[in-house]
């Protein structure tokens, strides 16, 4: 007796949070397609990336590119260009490992192909090059105020600004597929102690995150998180409330089937929509989008014809990605 009680209170009490709570959302993690479509590549060889100082990007999509000048061509800066480098490829390296869609190559392997006068063991070569890089530390003297004086005190910061090029090489032909570039330019916070400013290493490769992710997806398929958002009518019964609750709790199938029931029952749009939306959330997209432009030819609502439009979406997604993979 007392245990339903104490289940009652408990359902009870979720009917008062989800009746002042705002709307309910199921999070999601969707893959995307590659950026760029290699074809079905199995594998990929990330080669040292160079320097000013050994520029080797040929920027014509579509030539040949010798594999072994990014070896034979060590004549890197010493210093920060090269250890920027050097920590680029070790990040898109240790990513691409992770990846469940392409082999990695270990660059020496390809070299001790080249030596042997083997086949080329990767589908693909990522090669880049740091095309321009500078650095200043900037000194300003400013006068601030210090009780009834006026002091003058000395900040510091470091700029720094860096091109890199990079491409994506075919294994088997040594054609270039892509090709792209980006600008990175970064400025430390205000110090007064000098030898607090950061290094160029330290500056650059704490803010390249996004852009060795960019670089990432366009090679390699990547998960996104997607935050669905269900709706609820002026008037919420009971019925609906223990739908929301199954939701929130993760059991995503029974509020779906409960939402389902309520709308077919009641016929009320907004568990429709639920139901719908619980559907593309499960990953069933075509299941999702008929009972979806069902509701929008019964309602003509516009939330509902934005739910079709992201469906459609996911559903090009899939399929593109599946083209990739060649599993259509």
């Amino acid at each position: 007796m007392k245990l339903k009680r104490i289940s009652q209170f408990l359902l009870v009490l979720g009917f008062v949070l989800f009746a002042t709570s705002c709307a309910t959302t199921v999070n999601v993690i969707v893959t995307r397609p590659a950026e760029v479509d290699f074809y079905g590549a199995e594998s990929i060889a990330i080669l040292p990336f160079g320097t000013e100082g050994s520029v080797r990007i040929n920027r014509r999509n579509g030539k040949k590119l010798p594999v072994l000048d990014f070896f034979l061509n060590t004549a890197n800066k010493e210093g920060e260009q090269r250890d920027i480098a050097s920590f680029m490829q070790y990040e898109l390296e240790s990513d691409m490992a992770k990846s469940p869609y392409v082999k990695l190559i270990d660059s020496h392997a390809v070299m001790s192909a080249i030596n042997r006068g083997n086949d080329l063991p990767a589908d693909l070569y990522l090669t880049g090059d740091i095309t321009s890089f500078s650095t200043k530390v900037n000194k300003e003297q400013r006068k601030e105020k210090s009780g009834e004086k006026t002091v003058i005190k000395t900040y510091y910061n470091r700029e720094v600004y860096m091109r890199f090029d990079y491409q994506v090489v075919d294994g088997k032909t040594s054609e270039v597929l892509y090709q792209d570039n980006f600008y990175f330019s970064k400025t430390s916070s205000d110090t007064k102690d000098e030898s607090n400013v950061p290094s160029p290493y330290d500056l650059v490769t704490k803010s390249l995150g996004s852009y060795l992710n960019n670089i990432s997806h366009k090679i390699l398929p990547y998960d996104v998180n997607k935050t669905i958002f269900l709706v609820k009518p002026k008037n919420v019964t009971d019925e609906f409330k223990k739908a929301d609750i199954y939701v929130r709790d993760g059991e995503t199938q029974t509020g779906y089937e409960l939402f389902l029931k309520i709308y077919e029952n009641e016929d009320l749009y907004e568990a429709g929509y639920n139901a719908a939306a619980l559907l593309e959330a499960m990953g069933r997209y075509e299941e999702a989008k008929r009972l979806a432009e069902e509701l929008a030819g019964r309602y003509g609502n516009k939330k509902v014809k934005r739910l079709i439009m992201d469906i459609n979406n996911e559903i090009e997604m899939e399929q593109k990605f599946k083209a990739q993979r060649n599993q259509l």
